[in-house]
């Protein structure tokens, strides 16, 4: 287990290396009788650095109590897919005085996703034992909560180094299950 680092050199570590950003997944099962698409959002962070830096990637993991540390590629990177572990990490950096104002609205994007999908996230999505079929995971999320992930996501976009032109689902009607 490495030493944990303060948290002053972790929030500035994570804003110099970090990444926030909203998955959106689209998952079919034609196997089910018809054609039922499902959707999920998912808050994603993600710190990366060079394959020499694992040992400092490591001490990060320990400091903020959650991720999962992965190398390869000349790359060593630890990845928070959790909402709850989000919230650790909004936590810590709730504290930090951001220099980059780009990270700093970046950051508050995701955070106000995270609580988002935490609010409406209330049932689970694997189906239950005796039950057909699964627990839409749609279900529970105000019409209104859906439309701003799906805007939070587009302007989180634009902090982005890259420019993609747009998502690969988000252009279809399927898409956007509202």
């Amino acid at each position: 287990m490495a030493k944990p680092l303060s948290n002053a050199l972790v929030t500035k570590i994570m804003e110099e290396n970090g990444c926030f950003s909203l998955i959106y997944r689209r998952d079919r099962h034609l196997d089910r009788g018809g054609r039922r698409i499902y959707f999920y959002f998912r808050p994603h962070f993600a710190v990366t650095m060079k394959d020499d830096k694992k040992d400092l990637i490591d001490q990060i993991t320990d400091t903020i109590d959650c991720g999962k540390v992965t190398s390869g590629k000349g790359q060593a990177r630890v990845d928070v897919f959790s909402p709850t572990d989000a919230k650790k990490i909004i936590k810590l950096m709730d504290k930090h005085n951001f220099e980059n104002r780009a990270k700093k609205k970046e950051f508050s994007l995701w955070k106000e996703a995270v609580e988002v999908i935490t609010r409406n996230n209330k049932k689970k999505v694997n189906a239950e034992k005796g039950k057909r079929g699964f627990i839409s995971t749609w279900a529970n999320f105000n019409e209104r909560d859906l439309k701003r992930l799906f805007r939070i996501r587009e302007e989180i976009k634009t902090y982005k180094k890259w420019k993609k032109t747009d998502y690969k689902w988000t252009n279809t009607l399927m898409a956007r299950p509202y």
